[in-house]
């Protein structure tokens, strides 16, 4: 996960509760043909939330 994204993913995580799963997506061959040109991919419960980047408020209004 790019930096700036890991930021804003950890600051939702002090104000909201939830489980994260970082996945290292350079060994497994599917995921990486799917997403190598368009990390960081974030995900919430299964369904693409953000791409390239995250936006806190975005992401806070989606956990409540």
């Amino acid at each position: 996960m790019c930096d700036l994204a890991k930021d804003v993913v950890e600051r939702c995580r002090k104000k909201v509760d939830f489980a994260l799963e970082v996945v290292d997506i350079s060994q497994n061959p599917e995921p990486f043909e799917q997403y190598r040109n368009d990390i960081t991919v974030i995900l919430l419960d299964g369904k693409e939330i953000a791409r390239h980047f995250v936006r806190e408020r975005k992401l806070l209004e989606l956990l409540q």
